[in-house]
């Protein structure tokens, strides 16, 4: 499968662009709802990544 390098490195970008773009939100406009900034927004998002990869990874291979 040709396409899942493309695919993770889309990813990891986008997840990292997340990850700066909550921080300086957090930092800068700081708010009840706010997660803060650094790395308990990184480990935050990382966590919740991991979980839908692998909860789609489950329902692909559950047959129809």
């Amino acid at each position: 499968i040709h396409y899942v390098p493309v695919v993770a490195a889309i990813l990891t970008s986008l997840t990292a662009a997340l990850v700066v773009g909550y921080s300086h939100v957090g930092a800068v406009r700081p708010a009840l709802s706010s997660v803060g900034s650094g790395w308990p927004v990184a480990w935050r998002r990382m966590l919740c990544v991991t979980i839908g990869v692998t909860a789609a990874f489950i329902f692909a291979y559950i047959p129809r």
